[in-house]
């Protein structure tokens, strides 16, 4: 078989190979009206290759079920051509006997609604109707049923009447008994509507996999997220009932002119701080928090045994491909520091990237303070001895931004206050993402955890210092001790001893905050309400960034562990101030680090920023990149069960 090809197995049990350029199916000019009346389609012109995933996306009633339908042969256009392997679909030809046969048996539908679908008595029967259909021979029919209930986990549902099925079951009937005919075209209509979380997850997962062995898929949905999940090719059908755009799933979501149209998204108007800002939102299911929880003093051991089960009950490797270069970003923890996310959990994703025949490392930038960050030679020696060496961990640590913090692109975004951003270069090389944060309370942003990840700890040494351009602190000369240590740890030497007092010099501050945190005589300040707002904005947008060209290809992880009032950049051991919880995981940043403040409120009554610097809004950072469209503060909290032993008593 030549490179490049997919195999198909027909209903005669025979291969056929075709060629990932070839069209598949064609529509030209297709309209359709339901009782010559209603339009539904009007002059759809649609190209579908051979071994593509593709979503028709479109508001309820812009015609996406129709299209389907006509692509399956159940409508036939009023006016225009459908074709199949350059054979014309139409009531005409499917009197056909052979094209008849020909046709049922490569194309198959799943309908939106189940219960249209199910019809006969049990399980086993209505896997075995389409087969039997086909001209397939008793045993046969039957064979591929008993597989396909193996393969789908269905095995218990054989003889169960279908009228006594959940909605997650009859769906995955549903979807079985059209793979039993393993047709080469599988159409979707709306896979996901009204699924609980791990029944979409489910079938997501399957999507994957049949296009992974070469069928090609279309799904009609108004998801959006669902089609960043996919990562799929996108033909937009607006109210019109035409089909305004196709291309790729970037570049169709970049297009909000398009979603607005196309009632994909719409503008909402509302006040932060007093002013009146408009941004979009989309028309789209909540996003999915995974959630492992964990005793408090639960040991690393146990903690990358919750990792590793987060890792296969979210389906991270959706995002990986096979010799993918994967980018696992993590804190290595600042020299003193004993609160970072320990070795054996990184370990632990690292097995699970290897095992998709992926490449991964270890990354982190330089930092703008002086330490053992601060150049990527004492970076890389930090974090080996911390235990992130290839012997331990199993793949090597890669400064991002190369030797001190120069290496970075420039990334264009659709932000408010940048048009591009500085991204640490490595990162943008990558072919896939993992983030490993560890919430904490943060001075500058009131809490750090996955979207400080990204903006602040994958940005350039120059995004950092935009970033950080908001802060202008001031030292308080009755509080100050005058230490030295606000002055011995200034990146910038902005920090000088004046009347046995430090001071900050303005013109050479880039505020960084670092003197904020070391400071324990609380002789630092700033306008927490203003310029802590600027910061987490533009910390969002660097993010944005960071992400720009990932969509699909990214996933989150924040680990609820040793959470202490500043972030891990601190030289020096700090005490929790929240019990131990677990660890979550999404798709979703957004939703990820709402989620994070949520469950220590629920733990606490208080959520991390109030516990650590309660003048400061976290919040901000959350909301505002929902309004860039990063993603959703709605989310569906699934537990994932952890088997955990409780730590000894002392």
């Amino acid at each position: 078989m030549e490179a490049g090809s997919a195999r198909h197995m027909g209903c005669d049990g025979s291969i056929r190979c075709v060629s990932p350029e070839k069209a598949i199916m064609e529509l030209v000019g297709v309209s359709y009206e339901y009782y010559d009346r209603f339009k539904a389609l009007e002059e759809v012109d649609l190209t579908l290759q051979e071994g593509v995933k593709m979503a028709i996306v479109g508001a309820n009633g812009s015609g996406k079920s129709t299209l389907l339908q006509v692509m399956a042969g159940i409508l036939f256009p009023k006016k225009g051509r459908v074709l199949f392997r350059k054979r014309p679909v139409s009531e005409t030809s499917l009197r056909d006997p052979g094209f008849r046969h020909f046709f049922r048996s490569r194309v198959g539908y799943v309908f939106q609604d189940p219960d249209v679908q199910l019809f006969c008595p049990t399980v086993m029967e209505e896997l075995m109707f389409g087969p039997l259909q086909l001209g397939l021979p008793h045993e046969e029919a039957r064979s591929r049923s008993e597989e396909i209930l193996e393969m789908l986990s269905l095995e218990g549902l054989a003889q169960r009447p279908t009228y006594m099925l959940s909605g997650g079951e009859k769906k995955k009937v549903a979807v079985a008994s059209v793979l039993t005919m393993n047709p080469e075209l599988l159409l979707l209509d709306e896979p996901t509507n009204g699924l609980d979380p791990r029944t979409q997850s489910f079938l997501v997962d399957l999507i994957f996999s049949l296009h992974e062995v070469g069928k090609t898929i279309v799904i009609a949905t108004h998801d959006l997220s669902l089609v960043m999940e996919l990562h799929a090719k996108v033909a937009v059908l607006t109210e019109d009932h035409r089909i305004h755009k196709v291309g790729d799933t970037e570049e169709i979501i970049e297009d909000e002119a398009l979603l607005l149209k196309a009632n994909l998204i719409h503008e909402h108007t509302h006040r932060h701080d007093g002013e009146k800002h408009s941004h979009l939102h989309g028309h789209a299911m909540p996003s999915i928090v995974f959630f492992a929880e964990l005793p408090d003093g639960a040991s690393p051991r146990e903690q990358a045994r919750a990792m590793g089960r987060l890792y296969e009950e979210a389906g991270v490797s959706r995002i990986i491909s096979r010799r993918d270069l994967v980018a696992i970003k993590l804190h290595v923890g600042e020299k003193g520091n004993k609160t970072y996310v320990k070795p054996e959990l990184i370990s632990e994703l690292v097995k699970r990237v290897k095992a998709s025949r992926a490449f991964p490392f270890l990354t982190d930038t330089c930092t703008l303070y002086r330490g053992q960050r601060e150049n990527a030679i004492k970076h890389i020696l930090l974090a080996h001895g911390h235990g992130f060496s290839i012997e331990k961990v199993g793949a090597p640590f890669i400064v991002a931004d190369g030797l001190v913090g120069t290496t970075e692109m420039e990334v264009e975004i659709p932000g408010r206050m940048y048009q591009r951003v500085g991204v640490a270069r490595e990162i943008l090389n990558a072919d896939a993402l993992i983030a490993v944060s560890h919430p904490t309370g943060h001075p500058g942003t009131g809490m750090g955890a996955c979207l400080k990840n990204l903006g602040m700890g994958l940005a350039s040494r120059a995004g950092k210092m935009r970033q950080h351009s908001a802060i202008r602190p001031e030292v308080q000369e009755a509080r100050c001790q005058n230490c030295g240590k606000c002055r011995r740890w200034c990146p910038h030497q902005a920090i000088v001893e004046k009347n046995g007092k430090s001071f900050i010099l303005p013109e050479r501050c880039i505020g960084c905050g670092e003197c904020i945190a070391l400071c324990r005589f609380d002789a630092v300040s700033f306008d927490f309400g203003i310029e802590c707002a600027e910061l987490q904005r533009r910390m969002v947008e660097h993010a944005l960034g960071v992400l720009r060209g990932k969509e699909g290809k990214c996933f989150f992880f924040n680990v609820l562990v040793d959470m202490t009032k500043d972030c891990d950049c601190l030289g020096e051991a700090q005490r929790k101030i929240v019990p131990d919880m677990g660890i979550l995981a999404s798709q979703d940043p957004v939703a990820l680090d709402k989620a994070t403040l949520d469950l220590v409120k629920d733990r606490r009554g208080f959520n991390l920023g109030e516990l650590s610097y309660p003048e400061l809004n976290p919040m901000v950072q959350i909301l505002y990149a929902q309004e860039l469209g990063m993603g959703s503060t709605e989310y569906i909290l699934e537990r994932i069960e952890v088997e955990a032993k409780m730590p000894a008593s002392t």
